[in-house]
């Protein structure tokens, strides 16, 4: 059995995305274990670039043909994750395509079950939309459904989470619920509810804001994860600079001569409480919600409910 293996998701349209990805893991991170495409109707003639680096591609049959809502097919080939093929490793790490790696993650390839983030007070049931009688049958066989949500943007695990029929399930909840939820998150929350492991927010850090100048106050994160609609590769983001290079570099890769990754040190790892308190302060002096309230009513809803009424 192989050690570890990072993977991310792409399909025709984000071949650029993966590249950068990649890149970022291996010069900033410097992970040490095997790296892997998870291929969702790709052509192959874009899959050399990949293979040349040493780059495992894994090639996926689509489980659904069309789009739901805002999200197109490719993001259920997630499901992927949890099958058999993955045993031959003893850890898996997997990121979404819409992240910059800042520092090392290997810390995420010696893990023992399955961990993720959660973006505070996010709860299961806020994601199904269609609650009708499908709740009723959810309520029926999930009892957690007020369990916190985890963002399935960077999940860790260890492969003995997969058993012989955990994809084969993955697949007959995706079937049976893919019409009342939103994406692939909550099916896989679903799945994984009340046996997951939080991990720090250093390692899932959602970028709404700016993070230039809160990096500056607050500290720094590991990864960075570009949840709202201003991804790093459109040229007005603060970030294309950086996603850029990350990409011009991804051709020097390497995987026959690894190098060190960067470590974050406790300085200058981010305080997250701190930024939150900061975030309540500036929304009360700004007197309006704006963009700052997505990041605020993800992590307290709550609060957000009450500023917005601060008029």
């Amino acid at each position: 059995m192989k050690k570890s293996v990072l993977v991310t998701l792409a399909d025709k349209n984000y071949i650029n995305q993966a590249k950068q990805l990649f890149s970022s893991v291996y010069f900033n991170s410097g992970w040490q274990g095997d790296y892997l495409l998870l291929s969702h109707d790709i052509p192959e003639k874009d899959l050399k670039w990949f293979r040349k680096k040493g780059i495992i591609v894994k090639k996926v049959k689509p489980l659904i043909y069309k789009k739901f809502n805002q999200w197109g097919p490719s993001i259920y080939s997630k499901f992927y994750l949890f099958s058999p093929y993955f045993k031959k490793w003893k850890n898996v790490v997997y990121l979404d395509s819409d992240i910059i790696v800042k520092y090392s993650i290997e810390n995420l390839a010696n893990l023992k079950g399955f961990y993720a983030t959660t973006y505070k007070d996010k709860k299961l049931y806020h994601e199904i939309f269609k609650f009708n009688r499908e709740l009723d049958k959810l309520k029926g066989k999930y009892s957690d459904l007020k369990g916190l949500v985890f963002n399935s943007g960077v999940m860790a695990f260890s492969s003995d989470i997969i058993k012989e029929n955990t994809f084969i399930d993955l697949k007959n909840i995706f079937h049976k619920y893919v019409y009342i939820t939103d994406g692939e998150e909550p099916l896989l929350n679903l799945y994984f509810q009340g046996i997951w492991n939080r991990l720090p927010i250093i390692y899932n850090f959602p970028v709404v804001l700016s993070n230039k100048v809160v990096e500056a106050i607050f500290g720094e994160s590991v990864v960075q994860h570009f949840v709202s609609s201003k991804k790093p590769w459109k040229k007005d983001s603060s970030f294309y600079r950086e996603w850029k290079d990350n990409l011009e570099k991804a051709d020097r890769i390497d995987l026959d001569n690894r190098i060190k990754g960067n470590l974050l040190s406790t300085r200058k790892k981010l305080n997250y409480s701190i930024f939150l308190r900061f975030l309540v302060i500036y929304c009360i002096i700004d007197k309006k919600i704006g963009q700052i309230g997505i990041i605020l009513r993800n992590y307290s809803p709550k609060i957000y409910y009450i500023l917005k009424r601060i008029k």
